[in-house]
Order: C-alpha cells, then sequence, then structure tokens
C-alpha cells in the first residue's frame, strides 16, 4: 500500500467519504494501490469504520461499489449482515 503523497484526495478520484456499504461507513481516502502490471492504474484505498466500532484499512474502491466487502470481517460482524439479508 503506497502512501498518499498529498493529505487530498485526487480529483479524478470519485469521493466516497461518508457513504455507507453494509455495515461499513466510509470514514477517509487511504492512499493508492500498487498495479499489478505497468499497463494498470492504481486504485484508490479506502478506511471504514465497522458498526461494531473496529476499522478496516485499505478498501479498494471496487470492492465496496460492487458489494464484495461488506463488513470488518469479525465473525459476529458476518452473522449481523447474514440476518439483515433475511
Amino acid at each position: 500500500m503506497t502512501q498518499p503523497r498529498h493529505p487530498r484526495l485526487p480529483r479524478k478520484a470519485k469521493n466516497l467519504q461518508g457513504q455507507v456499504f453494509g455495515l461499513l461507513t466510509v470514514t477517509a481516502w487511504d492512499g493508492y494501490d500498487e498495479p499489478k502490471s505497468p499497463s494498470t492504474s492504481p486504485q484508490t484505498l479506502w478506511a471504514a469504520r465497522c458498526t461494531c466500532g473496529h476499522t478496516k484499512r485499505g478498501i479498494r474502491y471496487g470492492q465496496l461499489t460492487q458489494g464484495r466487502t461488506r463488513t470488518c470481517g469479525h465473525p459476529d460482524c458476518k452473522a449481523r449482515l447474514a440476518k439483515l439479508k433475511d
């Protein structure tokens, strides 16, 4: 994970701060992910706070927006999310 050179979110990146995805509320921009090859661009990373109080860092933009990351990973949170689906 690359630390941001500037404390601000880049102009081209969509600001997710304050948005809720599952049990996670996005709290801050967390830098860039290293690209896997020279032809791909780096992805923005985000930090989010779960309803249980834990903070998860380094979540990729696509993981949040496509619904692949919705909890901090704690077993109680996964169970709570499963109950919300029912």
